[in-house]
């Protein structure tokens, strides 16, 4: 079992509904040095590797800017700035962009490694441990990158500039962006990557305007409140029958029924749509 402790120092999780990621602080993410890294959907993680080399190597991490629905990490390669913005809708949504800010041309090749495993949540919990580890799929072609699938579900990967390797000549304060998009088919993302981001980060606001407020004239215990607010909200998974907070992220980010009746009672005055769902 993983601890609490070593989560919360070392990995970036972020959730949306069903689908969580959980990475290094760099934003990478490594299965074979962290046994729960990668893109999951419920109890099943959907992508296992994800990873940015810069001519070559990984980026060394310098900065993490990271709230309720969305992360930023800056990277240094060499003298080269790169910036992975990520947030989670139908699957995992970035961009990263790469920054020559030196005054003389720099030869970039940027390379986006990525690998899927479908593992069990029950494997990774330690709870079945010969299922902690399943042999990584091979991808095949798809339109705009690649698929992976095994035993009923499929992941699709694309980028914008097409493929997964891309060499550019950047002069000083030039970049490059390319934007790579992670899903479970038959769903793909249905916006642009700025109208997307800005309504992942509307999620959490809407919640608030819909929940019960209280106020005092304590600033740190109404920070609590307000944050404690968006911890609810950041358990739920949406289904057709509305809203279901699940028990506990990340490693039981799944509908408990008994605890999400307890959550629900003590929440009524809060937001009774969670009693509804």
């Amino acid at each position: 079992m993983i601890s609490a402790e070593e989560l919360i120092s070392e990995r970036v999780m972020l959730k949306r509904d069903r689908f969580f990621a959980v990475s290094a602080r760099d934003g990478s993410m490594k299965p074979d040095e962290f046994l729960g890294d990668g893109l999951w959907w419920g109890d099943t993680r959907i992508l296992s590797a994800f990873r940015v080399h810069i001519n070559g190597k990984e980026p060394q991490p310098v900065g993490l800017q990271a709230d309720d629905s969305s992360a930023t990490f800056e990277l240094d390669a060499n003298g080269l700035q790169v910036t992975r913005v990520r947030f989670l809708e139908s699957g995992i949504r970035e961009e990263i962009t790469v920054a020559n800010r030196a005054e003389t041309t720099a030869d970039v090749v940027l390379e986006i490694e990525i690998g899927a495993d479908f593992a069990a949540m029950l494997g990774i919990r330690g709870a079945v441990p010969q299922l902690a580890s399943p042999a990584p799929i091979a991808p095949s072609e798809a339109a705009g990158g690649v698929r992976f699938a095994r035993a009923g579900h499929a992941t699709r990967v694309t980028a914008v500039p097409e493929g997964f390797l891309h060499r550019r000549r950047l002069g000083p304060g030039e970049d490059f962006t390319l934007h790579v998009d992670v899903a479970l088919e038959p769903d793909m993302p249905s916006a642009a990557f700025e109208p997307a981001l800005r309504a992942a980060r509307d999620v959490y606001p809407r919640w608030a305007e819909d929940c019960m407020s209280v106020r005092t004239d304590n600033p740190a215990l109404n920070q609590l409140l307000e944050q404690a607010t968006a911890d609810v909200r950041m358990l739920c998974d949406s289904y057709e029958t509305g809203m279901y907070p699940t028990a506990g992220l990340p490693w039981f980010a799944v509908p408990f029924g008994r605890d999400a009746l307890i959550t629900s009672i003590f929440l009524l005055p809060v937001n009774p749509e969670l009693a509804r769902g």
